[in-house]
């Protein structure tokens, strides 16, 4: 009998919670089920989940991304957006970051899914740049698909991501040390007295190695040092990384780059949100050393 009740409650668990995504069937349905769901409707505007002008054809498929057994959701719509079905009525959501992505093919011949997309993105001095590349789900992200990643040795990281116009203090950065202590950090201003928001934490062994990986699957050292946007005044990041062969600094204005950037970008982000962040006021000399490790601004000359 305990048997019995284990294979229906099994059953339940795979099928009562784990298949609204199968019953999306059009695309006021996949609307429908982000707005049903606050941890996904919380990061979409369902207004603009889909182009309205036309122009170029939206569509949605639903297929296992992540290989876990239940159905996700693939959006190609304004954003090129992934809805990972956890189980238990749990999602979450993916966005391919660093360009536009307008889906071409899905290749699901090989072990890891590969979408064909043709990508635009832009350059120092805004410089447009369009071409066709692989993405994939990698370390829990949408990045670009590599065949042979790069095996560098990675050493201190350092992230930056200020706001735009009319942003008051920059957004928390963060720096890893080579052991894992992770470190974010930002600025409050109160009555011509700065305190840093800090908190300090260690990484754990497969967080540290997602985040090295990553590093080497998009083999950043590769990437232009510098990428453009295509509207003024929308924040940027900065990311520095010390490797065996030197050290790597990109800045990308307006989230711009590649979608591997933007999973790095995320998956810094993501390490945040078990933080909480502490209030310290700083002296003269603190303020100075603090306001060093800001953002340069962008020289526009391109290594690459």
């Amino acid at each position: 009998m305990k048997n019995y009740i284990l294979v229906i409650l099994f059953f339940c668990a795979n099928t009562c919670w784990g298949n609204a995504i199968d019953k999306i069937r059009s695309k006021d349905d996949v609307i429908s089920f982000i707005g049903s769901h606050p941890e996904l409707n919380a990061s979409i505007d369902t207004y603009y989940l889909f182009r309205h002008t036309g122009s170029e054809p939206d569509s949605f498929f639903k297929i296992d991304i992540d290989k876990n057994g239940r159905t996700d959701l693939l959006i190609q719509g304004y954003e090129f957006l992934v809805v990972l079905d956890k189980g238990r009525n749990n999602y979450d959501l993916l966005e391919a970051m660093g360009g536009n992505f307008t889906l071409k093919q899905i290749d699901t011949s090989n072990a890891d899914i590969r979408f064909k997309v043709e990508a635009k993105t832009w350059l120092e001095n805004n410089r447009t740049r369009i071409y066709d590349t692989v993405l994939t789900y990698k370390f829990g992200y949408l990045t670009e698909y590599s065949a042979k990643p790069a095996t560098h040795s990675i050493g201190k990281i350092e992230y930056t991501k200020e706001g735009g116009f009319g942003a008051s203090n920059p957004l928390p950065g963060a720096t890893v040390s080579p052991d894992g202590t992770i470190t974010f950090y930002t600025a409050e201003f109160q009555n011509n007295n700065v305190f840093m928001m800090r908190s300090s934490r260690k990484l754990s062994a497969t967080e540290l190695s997602d985040l090295h990986d990553l590093i080497n699957y998009i083999d950043l050292p590769a990437l232009p040092n510098e990428y453009g946007a295509p509207v003024l005044d929308v924040g940027h990041t900065f990311l520095r990384v010390e490797h065996e062969g030197g050290t790597t600094e990109i800045i990308a204005h307006g989230g711009t780059g590649t979608a591997g950037l933007g999973a790095l970008s995320t998956m810094l982000q993501d390490f945040f949100k078990v933080c909480q962040l502490k209030k310290i006021r700083l002296t003269k000399e603190e303020e100075r050393a603090f306001f060093g490790m800001s953002v340069p601004q962008p020289s526009y000359d391109g290594k690459k």
